[in-house]
């Protein structure tokens, strides 16, 4: 199998993913910041924007990129797979891109300390 697609096209499915994937995660930037990110490599915005904000677009990059090599290759969906994927899209955003977390996560209607 070959992933004959064109470059723009790959750009807007790269540009239109990243947008709902982040936004989904609570990121603030619009669909044209997310694409001057993607495509120029800068943004160019009046809105301040936090660092790790910009870090989970362009982390989509690196991503996407090794979703397509993958699937050009036909690679079977494993482990250590999901791990490169991790590492791709957390980057700069949390402490253990590429590897399982090890603690736990609290509700706070579920944990007693919150309530």
């Amino acid at each position: 199998m070959s992933l004959n697609y064109s470059q723009k096209y790959l750009e807007d499915v790269l540009v239109r993913f990243t947008y709902h994937s982040t936004g989904i995660e609570g990121n603030s930037m619009t669909l044209g910041e997310v694409r001057s990110i993607l495509l120029d490599g800068m943004i160019q915005t009046t809105a301040q924007r936090r660092l790790q904000e910009i870090y989970e677009v362009d982390n989509h990059r690196a991503a996407f990129h090794r979703l397509l090599i993958e699937a050009d290759k036909q690679t079977p969906i494993n482990e250590s797979l999901i791990l490169d994927f991790h590492k791709d899209l957390t980057q700069n955003v949390v402490y253990n891109a590429g590897h399982f977390k090890e603690s736990t996560n609290y509700n706070r209607r579920n944990c007693s300390c919150c309530l």
